[in-house]
This record gives C-alpha cells, structure tokens and sequence, in this order.
C-alpha cells in the first residue's frame, strides 16, 4: 500500500499553523478579541470551544488513549505561549476550526524571568481517563509542576481543574531532567493514576490513585514499598505492563549525588529501578 506522506503533511500543517500561533479571536493576553474572557484561575483559564465542535462521541469501558470525545479519531494537544491547543481529529483528519484552548500559564517571578533554567512555559502532557467516566481526559503539567485536567466528554474536553497531586520540579538538579512523573493503571481499576516522583533520599515518588473527582482530589495516595538507595534522588518515571499481567508497572531513573562534590548538586545517572504492580504497596 502506497502512503500519501505528502497529503498528510499538508492536512497536519493547517493545524499546527493555528497551534503555533494565538487562537483567532484571541490576542497576546489571552482574552477573546470578541469579548469572551475565561474565567482566570491564577493563570489559568477555562477552556474555550473553536467555531466548530467535534462530532459527538460515546463513553467506552476502554477509552481510546488519543480521542478525547470518543468519536473514534485521535486528537492532538499542543502547547502555544502558555495556551493549550487542542485539535480533533475527524473523517478528514484534523481541522483546525475544530478546537478546545485554554490558558494554563504559570506566574515567574523576577529571578526566573531571565534564567535559561526556568523556561517561561513549559507544559507537558499526558492522557488518561481520570475520573472513570468512559473519556480520555488530558492532564496538563505545568514548569512549576502543577497539575490540571482537561476533562473529556462527548462533545471534547470541558472546564479545567488542579489535581491534587502536589507541585514538586526537580528542575533545582543540574543534571535532572524535565520530568515530574508518569500516569498509569496501577491496580487495574481502569482509572488511571498519577504518580509523582519523589525527593533526594526519600521515597521514589507518590501515587496518586484514581478515579479522581472533578474537584482535582485522587481517591487515595500512597508510596511504593521500594528501598531508594542513599545519596540518590529520582529523576524520571516511565509506566508500562512491562509483564503483562494487567496492571501497570514503574521504572523510576536514578540520579546519585557525588558525596566528595561538597553537596554542589551535581549528579549522575547511575541506575534504574523496577517497581512491579505484585509489590504489596501498590497492588
């Protein structure tokens, strides 16, 4: 089978061209040129339909990671200036009059305005059904470490909330990477649950379990049963069913701190370690 490469490139264009740039209809502050202002959450706004909306969709036992409106197409999110663009998908592949934005931008303070360490906006993603309601649900992670859902339903993603999973960056390591954890199924309950790692010398990081409420609040928490060696702090987590019993599993990367180094921060990878649903503690 022949695949149009060229064809798609030029669909997906038409879509990031909007993503690369403010909404229409919004300026620079995030404000609807057309009167509509979100209602500001420290940063954050409520999310904002495009002029068009996305086919209606269906809940699913087993919703699709990708599709957030159930109707069976992917959709994409995109980071813009502190905005979040999201783009359904459809018959025809995505369409950028077929949208959701919502500004998840964090405050800086003087200090970090000019430092290369602190980058102005940097938001990642995940997705997951959070709250067991039969849609994928994005989950926005700000560089201050916050956490907010984006909820899925059948017409797209709707209102905007702060999970309560804590706001620990390990971006104060030299070396250490970006990351702030992973999300997964780790007791097979099909809502899926956000673990966040940890701190130097302490636990590998914390899971919080779904399904959440639509106040941001995980049905519980609780740390792994690992043993984190001394002198070491976690850096990155990866979730998967690494042994396909059903649940997802963990690796947590490891980053150890050189003692002879005066506690300057510097660190170097060393190792990871596996953290397999059986554990007592997270099953």
């Amino acid at each position: 089978m022949r695949i149009r490469l060229r064809g798609c490139c030029l669909a997906l264009s038409a879509a990031l061209s909007l993503i690369g740039c403010d909404a229409p209809g919004d300026d620079a502050s995030g404000k609807d040129q057309g009167g509509y202002e979100g209602k500001e959450l420290g940063g954050v706004s409520e999310p904002r339909p495009g002029p068009a909306h996305p086919k209606a969709g269906k809940a699913s036992a087993d919703p699709r990671t990708g599709d957030f409106n159930g109707d069976g197409f992917d959709d994409l999110a995109a980071e813009a200036n502190g905005r979040v663009i999201v783009v359904y998908g459809g018959p025809r592949g995505l369409d950028p009059r077929v949208r959701t934005s919502a500004r998840v931008s964090a405050a800086l303070d003087a200090k970090e305005v000019n430092s290369p360490w602190y980058p102005v906006d940097v938001i990642t993603f995940d997705r997951g059904d959070l709250d067991q309601d039969g849609f994928t649900d994005l989950v926005a992670t700000r560089r201050d470490g916050q956490q907010y859902a984006m909820w899925g339903g059948s017409r797209g993603l709707v209102g905007i909330r702060r999970l309560d999973t804590g706001a620990r960056t390990v971006r104060d390591l030299e070396s250490a990477s970006w990351a702030t954890g992973a999300v997964g199924d780790f007791n097979g309950d099909s809502a899926t649950d956000v673990f966040r790692l940890g701190s130097a010398n302490g636990s590998e990081g914390t899971i919080h379990f779904g399904p959440f409420g639509r106040d941001g609040e995980p049905a519980r928490v609780q740390d792994p049963d690992a043993k984190q060696p001394k002198d070491s702090t976690p850096y990155r987590a990866v979730a998967g069913d690494f042994d396909a019993d059903g649940y997802d599993d963990l690796t947590v990367s490891l980053r150890w701190t050189d003692p002879d180094m005066e506690g300057d921060g510097i660190t170097y990878p060393r190792g990871d370690q596996y953290l397999p649903t059986e554990v007592p503690s997270i099953s």
